[in-house]
């Protein structure tokens, strides 16, 4: 990977490149972004009305989709949950599928069994 220079010295002092300068912008928004997310409110579930997106495999979905599904309706009245199904969380998951979670696949099972290893 190569160096990306955001800063040269002018006289006695230091300007931003054309390059930083471009990225003012975006680096801006993320981290107001950044900021929304970190100093949201607590979460009350009793109140709460946030949309909550998790993201599983289709047979993590099928185990314990309607658990879940049972439990927020139940402790969480007023938070609408949306279950998405994918194989491998990627970057566009998170920011253009809007995931909030990802539930890991377990490569073992939960118990023993008498055919495991």
């Amino acid at each position: 990977m190569h160096a990306v220079h955001v800063k040269t010295r002018h006289g006695s002092g230091v300007t931003l490149t054309p390059h930083a300068l471009e990225l003012v912008g975006p680096l801006r928004s993320a981290l107001q972004q950044t900021a929304r997310i970190v100093n949201s409110p607590v979460f009350d579930p009793a109140t709460d009305r946030r949309i909550l997106t998790v993201a599983m495999t289709t047979s993590t979905a099928f185990v314990v989709g309607p658990r879940l599904t049972r439990l927020v309706r139940e402790r969480a009245p007023h938070t609408t949950l949306r279950l998405r199904t994918i194989t491998v969380p990627t970057e566009t998951a998170f920011t253009d599928q809007g995931v909030s979670w990802w539930w890991p696949h377990r490569t073992r099972p939960l118990r023993p069994t008498p055919w495991s290893c």
